[in-house]
């Protein structure tokens, strides 16, 4: 395959898609109708374990980023039933 389309905004990603110009990758709790997920029967792989890093500037409050941290851990564990520190 090829990168043909590129967005850096998550609307523009799904307007791709629902325009049948693209396919994505997002979490299963995120994909509603007209969306559906795509896989062998389609010929995709499995995409495995994805890593994911998320950065913060000096100064900001680090409770609440242990917070996100776990509602992102728990919304991907509950996707895929695998997450790592």
């Amino acid at each position: 395959g090829e990168v043909r389309y590129t967005s850096a905004d998550p609307t523009g990603v799904r307007a791709l898609v629902k325009a049948n110009l693209a396919a994505t990758v997002m979490p299963r709790f995120a994909i509603e109708p007209p969306f559906r997920e795509l896989g062998a029967r389609e010929r995709f792989p499995a995409i495995g374990v994805l890593p994911f890093a998320a950065y913060t500037r000096r100064g900001v409050a680090r409770a609440q980023v242990k917070d996100l941290a776990a509602c992102l851990r728990a919304a991907f564990s509950t996707s895929y039933g695998e997450t790592r520190d």
